[in-house]
């Protein structure tokens, strides 16, 4: 299980969030690389914390299929999504187009339209 914490950069005040595994209290790596990417790209504070949300929520799921995230396919994220209540309306109506023309070949997933 992971958790978002708070934290405070001491040299520059900074407040930020960052992800840790909770059972070996360590962050976790490709989360928190990309978080620190979206920092270096000077993203909103908001915006942020907003992909920590989701990439949290992500990796949840990956926890309770079992899944590593190195292994995941476009199959497995699309599923994801799908379960994933109104938000995943959003991605069905405008990232299932692009998934279908341009994705993998095991398209062969349930569209609920």
């Amino acid at each position: 299980m992971i958790v978002i914490q708070k934290a405070i950069d001491p040299q520059t005040g900074e407040r930020f969030s960052c992800v840790f595994d909770y059972r070996t209290c360590l962050p976790v790596e490709p989360i928190q690389r990309y978080i620190n990417y979206c920092r270096r790209r000077q993203l909103a504070a908001n915006t942020i914390f907003t992909y920590i949300c989701r990439l949290v929520d992500f990796w949840h799921w990956l926890e309770y299929k079992s899944l590593n995230w190195q292994d995941v396919g476009l199959k497995a994220i699309l599923n994801c999504l799908r379960n994933y209540g109104s938000y995943s309306n959003f991605w069905r109506q405008f990232m299932l187009p692009f998934a279908t023309t341009y994705g993998s070949s095991d398209n062969n997933f349930p569209l609920n339209r």
